[in-house]
């Protein structure tokens, strides 16, 4: 089986590289950046969201302070590695959208620019919200435990199809987050109280601005990431340091 490795940048995690990278060509394996077969993701879960990419089975080793998602822990690298190359494992998939051809994991989100605030029209299927705030962040089940929770979203648990839309700050408004499972996701910035351009981010990581009184379709995505699971445990949120 060929592996592609992707690693958190920080030299904090480079000895569990290597090990991984040595106890895997001991049973066979054979690195591949290129053509994996599967992806080694060792760090958080900001290390995942870049092995998502690959499009390709996630072995997701624990190397960061936020691992939610990763849930295998160095000392377990050797049982680890001896179930994968005997498929003694589960793969857990996951829904991913999309928002005007790109894919994202996590989230995407709509932010004002220059310390404004902006007025953002949202409807899917029968619900349609306006208002003035932030800005919006519209998460996947599993991106409900990152952006979306921080600003009071709620967490959606595995096996939930659906999507959480999250207002950032909002003035006036009754709620500050609802769930929906209707697509497509429509949003608009509106010209009202703002001038200019708000910005876009899908997995954290911006895209572009947004004119305003622009329609921003998101969809479901073709695309599905699978990880694959070697231990039934109970993943724990947390908020310390």
């Amino acid at each position: 089986m060929k592996f592609a490795i992707v690693n958190k940048p920080s030299s904090s995690v480079s000895e569990l590289v290597a090990k991984i990278r040595t106890e895997a060509k001991k049973r066979g394996f054979i690195e591949d950046q290129n053509e994996p077969e599967v992806v080694f993701s060792i760090g958080g879960d900001g290390t995942l969201l870049r092995a998502v990419r690959f499009g390709k089975p996630i072995v997701a080793f624990k190397a960061g302070r936020r691992s939610f998602l990763a849930d295998v822990e160095p000392d377990k690298v050797e049982d680890c590695l001896d179930r994968l190359k005997n498929s003694e494992y589960l793969i857990e998939d996951y829904s991913m959208l999309n928002v005007n051809g790109y894919d994202f994991f996590n989230d995407f989100a709509i932010m004002a620019n220059n310390g404004k605030t902006i007025t953002i029209n949202i409807s899917s299927g029968e619900i349609e919200v306006e208002f003035e705030g932030d800005g919006v962040v519209i998460s996947t089940q599993q991106g409900s435990t990152g952006w979306s929770l921080s600003a009071l979203g709620p967490y959606l648990g595995r096996g939930v199809d659906a999507t959480v839309i999250t207002l950032l700050n909002p003035i006036l408004a009754p709620v500050r987050s609802y769930v929906v499972n209707n697509y497509p996701i429509v949003a608009r910035v509106k010209p009202i109280f703002h001038t200019g351009q708000a910005r876009t981010f899908v997995d954290g990581n911006i895209i572009g601005t947004v004119d305003e009184d622009t329609e921003i379709l998101i969809n479901r995505s073709n695309k599905r990431a699978k990880i694959l699971r070697f231990y039934n445990e109970r993943r724990k949120l947390t908020w310390t340091k």
